[in-house]
């Protein structure tokens, strides 16, 4: 398996799998961002989440951002 330390890693969609994902990533030493179409304001456990995990992200659509990772 390829590491993906310090690798940027988009992940679309901040449902189970996403947030599941990107704590997996986080966890071995990628830097992952979290985009997802829904407002925020419909996403706040999420939100909370990443933010206690210091994950990046971004809610109510996708920006070039998500064009900015190795994966």
């Amino acid at each position: 398996m390829r590491s993906v330390k310090n690798k940027k890693i988009t992940i679309l969609g901040a449902a189970r799998s996403g947030i599941a994902a990107a704590q997996l990533l986080k966890a071995e030493g990628a830097l992952p961002f979290v985009s997802d179409m829904a407002p925020a304001q419909d996403k706040l456990e999420q939100v909370h989440y990443l933010e206690e995990l210091g994950i990046a992200y971004e809610f109510g659509g996708h920006s070039e951002r998500i064009f900015q990772a190795e994966f």
